[in-house]
């Protein structure tokens, strides 16, 4: 039988309140099979991220643009790095909590450092505090990044939508 579906919210657009669109993109959000065991130890190169790391997390995610990173973005979740001697050279945390979702975040490995398992080891790492709260991951990437998504099909999450990402300019 077909089925209809009925929306309704405020008509307002950006201007109305002072807003400008700044930018618009596509991208595939992909939730962790809840059936999928994690590698046994995926923390061991991994380390705690504080407020003092956020200068190079600032930095790190100028070099890589995994998305959307503020200076109080670490204040969300947890955050773990991988050094690289003094040198921070990958990142993963959460960020949005919508009751049992929690959003895996700001996967990030500098050029440098690619090709190493470091982004799987820390996606592994955050899914894996995400669960034992009992909250199921989640994460979104950018379309046309192929090596993400594969890495993710390949850890076990699964494709659930495609959105449209958006930010908007102003004071509210």
């Amino acid at each position: 039988a077909d089925s209809v579906l009925f929306l309704a919210r405020v008509a307002v657009t950006p201007a109305e309140l002072g807003l400008e669109a700044a930018h618009s993109r596509i991208g595939h959000q992909y939730v962790l099979d809840p059936d999928v065991r994690l590698d046994p130890d995926p923390t061991a190169a991994a380390v705690v991220l504080t407020d003092a790391d956020v200068p190079e997390m600032l930095a790190l995610v100028e070099l890589a643009k995994p998305g959307p990173f503020r200076p109080r973005t670490i204040e969300m979740g947890s955050y773990y790095g991988v050094r690289d001697g003094d040198r921070l050279v990958a990142m993963a945390g959460e960020r949005m909590r919508l009751d049992e979702w929690c959003e895996v975040s700001a996967v990030c490995t500098h050029p440098d450092a690619r090709r190493r398992g470091l982004a799987a080891l820390l996606t592994a790492t955050v899914a894996r505090g995400i669960r034992a709260r009992g909250q199921q991951p989640f994460l979104n990437v950018a379309a046309g990044n192929e090596s993400a998504c594969a890495l993710y099909e390949k850890l076990g999450f699964r494709h659930r939508a495609d959105l449209t990402f958006g930010a908007l300019n102003g004071s509210v």
